[in-house]
């Protein structure tokens, strides 16, 4: 498969290395194993045509966060002083290697299991980011939301919560597992935010009996 990437995508090395990883997680890997990368980025806004500002990321793994291995960009975009003054961001950021940004961030990512609070919208927002430069690229690693994750943990709960499916904040579930709210709307503060509430449900999913990855990734 990887072959048909090369031989049909005009992509710089240090994307084709990152296509050419195994992202396969094998079902019985137990999960102190794995290793996450848990990211947030922070928009001009929500729709397609906005831009990103800042893409921030934290490696966890055996249940631990490793605060020495983070990711803190910040991208180049134009908007409103308004949504600027909100993200904290000037409202232009100059003279950045896209290209060294870009592999910053695939280097940060690797092929570990990507974790984010309603991550479909980073997700598709890193994608955009780079296919505007490389058409056709995305990224390949396996993904868990932990809104998700509390859906599944307490599914009548959140169904029966007006709005619940697309209205329960990262701040909102941090005020209920008692963890601080710093550095909101920042993209490396929410995603330290977002490893500590992974964290508090690795651990309810292990009281549950969820032991290996399989069991976590379906």
């Amino acid at each position: 498969m990887f072959s048909i990437w090369k031989k049909n995508r005009n992509f710089p090395e240090y994307i084709q290395q990152y296509l050419d990883q195994e992202f396969v997680i094998p079902a019985k890997s137990e999960l102190e194993e794995l290793s996450f990368a848990v990211i947030d980025a922070e928009t001009t806004g929500l729709e397609r045509s906005d831009q990103l500002i800042t893409l921030g990321g934290v490696v966890m793994s055996n249940y631990g966060i490793d605060l020495g291995n983070c990711l803190d960009q910040k991208y180049e975009f134009s908007t409103s002083s308004e949504a600027a003054a909100i993200h904290e961001e000037l409202p232009e950021i100059l003279n950045q290697n896209l290209d060294e940004q870009f592999e910053e961030a695939l280097t940060f990512l690797s092929n570990k299991i990507i974790v984010g609070h309603h991550i479909s919208f980073d997700i598709g927002k890193i994608n955009q980011t780079i296919a505007s430069k490389y058409p056709g690229f995305k990224l390949k690693n396996k993904v868990l939301d932990t809104f998700q994750m509390m859906v599944r943990l307490d599914p009548e709960k959140y169904e029966r919560q007006v709005g619940g499916r697309h209205a329960l904040q990262l701040d909102e579930i941090c005020d209920d597992f008692g963890i601080a709210v710093e550095n909101r709307h920042t993209a490396l503060g929410d995603a330290y935010m977002t490893a500590q509430v992974f964290m508090f449900l690795l651990a309810r999913f292990e009281e549950r009996g969820v032991r290996f990855a399989g069991e976590l990734l379906r």
